[in-house]
């Protein structure tokens, strides 16, 4: 295998892999333009594969031992640019079980309630934005322990309560979830419970 021929796509993967390394600061500029010029000389996969083998990305992480939220890195590519929107106008709403949490979700609670449930989800980023606009209504997120939440949000007239178990956890590599936004005559409360 390792004296099979390289193809573009090889090469072309290989460089995409650099280039994620300088993005995340694992690579120095000058390591970057070495490894990039070692890529296209390759003509083997074996001369490829020593140049990305510090780089490949970490197996997904779970948060906590034996907690059911994932954070799958490699799952990013499918949310790109997305950004997910629960609704609940008058009405109820709810985000359970294994769902797909982007970097980015919007919640709007109107007269209504929302629930997410993050003990089973797989986040695509270790770190992920939940934008709340809450009106005359309630708002439920529910982490597993190991997950850190930052509440940056306003109260307004209402009331918002938050698990102090999700605000100390100091695990560098915990998820997070930022939490952002407004409740306005209404409630926010995050909870944490055990997986299910």
């Amino acid at each position: 295998m390792a004296r099979q021929r390289a193809s573009d796509a090889d090469r072309e993967q290989a460089a995409r892999l650099i280039g994620e390394g300088l993005a995340d600061g694992r690579l120095t500029v000058e390591e970057h333009g070495e490894r990039l010029d070692a890529v296209f000389a390759a003509k083997t996969l074996g001369e490829l594969a020593p140049l990305t083998a510090d780089l490949q990305r970490r197996p997904p992480a779970v948060a906590g031992p034996g907690r059911g939220l994932v954070v799958d890195e490699g799952a990013a590519a499918a949310t790109e640019g997305e950004v997910d929107r629960v609704v609940a106008v008058f009405r109820g709403a709810s985000r359970d079980g294994r769902w797909l949490l982007g970097p980015q979700t919007r919640v709007a609670a109107v007269h209504g309630g929302v629930h997410l449930d993050l003990r089973r989800a797989v986040l695509t980023h270790r770190s992920v934005e939940v934008r709340v606009l809450c009106v005359m209504g309630g708002v439920t997120l529910t982490v597993p322990p190991g997950v850190r939440v930052v509440h940056s949000g306003t109260t307004f007239s209402g009331r918002t309560r938050i698990d102090r178990r999700v605000t100390e956890v100091t695990d560098p590599e915990a998820p997070v979830v930022h939490l952002t936004g407004r409740v306005l005559w209404g409630a926010l409360h995050v909870r944490c419970k055990e997986g299910r």
